[in-house]
């Protein structure tokens, strides 16, 4: 048998949209400026430690600021849409024989 493995946020789920507006709402809870969407272009080629750094926020809100990302995120997650292509592909997929479908996500 063989298995076909899905990450959830920004392949089955259209999630960046989402995610761009939680960043903000949590910028703005913890008093620190929103971001435009060409400052995220610019923090997507940093790693989480030099975009805090960028941004001025402390490092050790990072676990707070994923709790909580969390939470957000599953309050909202109705609202989520399917990634262009996905259902189309994941009916197709689940069609073939001998091919187990499922989701990896720290989601």
């Amino acid at each position: 048998m063989k298995a076909i493995i899905f990450d959830f946020d920004g392949t089955i789920a259209d999630t960046g949209a989402m995610l761009f507006s939680l960043a903000n709402e949590l910028l703005e809870e913890g008093g620190f400026d929103k971001i435009t969407h060409k400052q995220l272009e610019e923090l997507r080629k940093m790693t989480i430690i030099q975009g805090m750094r960028h941004l001025k926020i402390s490092p050790r809100l990072i676990p707070r600021a994923a709790v909580r990302t969390r939470q957000l995120m599953h309050a909202r997650i109705n609202e989520l849409k399917p990634a262009k292509g996905m259902p189309e592909a994941i009916t197709d997929l689940a069609k073939l024989d001998g091919v187990v479908l499922g989701i990896l996500t720290s989601n």
